[in-house]
């Protein structure tokens, strides 16, 4: 019915020496493999926002999206951060129906997660 995910993208050695990090093309990039992979169909995005975390550039969108395969209509909440150069990806999935029951529990991860943590 839902997951919440978060993960640091890897970038490759060359991409890292050559390329700043693009938020937005970090966006992009999910919603093309989530097309390709889960086959989302009628994508609407309906909420895009830069924003800071913890010091650091962020990018925030939430989007809704018919998988055909399951025949529910699904919302993701998206949050790509920049910090030091990492992009770090937090994600909530899930059908509809049940994004109030899973937005307080991923505002809660967003809001204690901690990047720099002392020995």
């Amino acid at each position: 019915m839902g997951s919440i995910d978060f993960e640091a993208i890897a970038r490759a050695p060359q991409d890292a020496r050559i390329l700043p990090v693009n938020l937005a093309e970090s966006l992009q990039d999910h919603l093309d493999v989530l097309q390709k992979f889960e086959r989302a169909e009628r994508m609407e995005i309906l909420e895009k926002r830069k924003m800071s975390l913890q010091g650091s550039d962020a990018l925030f969108t939430k989007h809704r999206y018919y998988d055909p395969q399951d025949r529910a209509t699904w919302m993701e909440e998206v949050l790509f951060v920049n910090r030091n150069d990492t992009v770090y990806r937090f994600e909530l999935d899930c059908r509809s129906d049940q994004i109030e029951r899973f937005a307080a529990v991923f505002e809660h991860l967003v809001g204690s997660v901690q990047f720099d943590c002392s020995n």
